[in-house]
């Protein structure tokens, strides 16, 4: 019984930090990164969260379907604006891109569905 517990929880140490690869663009150049299991996965419900928050924080007080879509739809075009002149085009992931507060136009689009895409119930 111990041997299986010792097992189980050594499996998941070893599981938790196998290097998984992140992937960033720069000027059209991707790099590949390798960081732990865990790190992605915190990441992943960390974004979650504050897409979730973001979201539910733009349509506030918003009723129907239509007025929420056009509440994000005006938030993207305030907060994430065109990529400033000599600025890198980078390209990593969509919270990222709300934090920065520019990005291209395939990146604003990626930024108003994913807030789209938030459940509000």
């Amino acid at each position: 019984m111990y041997v299986a517990v010792i097992l189980v929880a050594v499996s998941i140490v070893v599981l938790a930090f196998w290097p998984l690869p992140t992937y960033q663009g720069i000027d059209h150049k991707v790099t590949r990164h390798t960081i732990p299991a865990y790190v992605k996965a915190m990441e992943f419900v960390t974004r979650h969260w504050r897409y979730r928050d973001l979201a539910h924080r733009i349509v506030d007080g918003r009723e129907t379907s239509d007025d929420r879509v056009r509440a994000i739809y005006e938030w993207t075009r305030q907060h994430i604006r065109p990529i400033p002149a000599n600025f890198p085009a980078v390209d990593d992931h969509i919270w990222h891109i709300i934090v920065r507060g520019y990005g291209s136009a395939d990146q604003q689009a990626d930024v108003f569905t994913t807030l789209c895409g938030v459940p509000f119930f």
